[in-house]
């Protein structure tokens, strides 16, 4: 492993991770919509949203972004392995 493919690894380790700290959230009304609350952190002990209804992690977003990284990360790191 070259350097390049050590930075490509820290880099898409990294943004997983910010990923994972400050997810997707949405509330669901009771009349059916979904509303999308946006990027919080999920370690804050008193979440944003002020109501009746509790937010949600938008699972479906998180993980679609989380395969959009790790596919980004693959090409660079498969551009970034050079010639033996």
């Amino acid at each position: 492993m070259n350097l390049k493919q050590k930075a490509t690894l820290l880099v898409v380790s990294v943004v997983m991770v910010a990923m994972l700290i400050y997810p997707p959230f949405h509330v669901q009304w009771q009349n059916g919509a979904i509303v999308y609350l946006g990027y919080h952190n999920i370690l804050a002990d008193d979440l944003f949203f002020k109501g009746p209804l509790k937010p949600e992690l938008t699972w479906s977003r998180l993980f679609l972004q989380w395969i959009v990284v790790l596919m980004i990360g693959v090409i660079t790191w498969s551009a970034a392995k050079g010639k033996k």
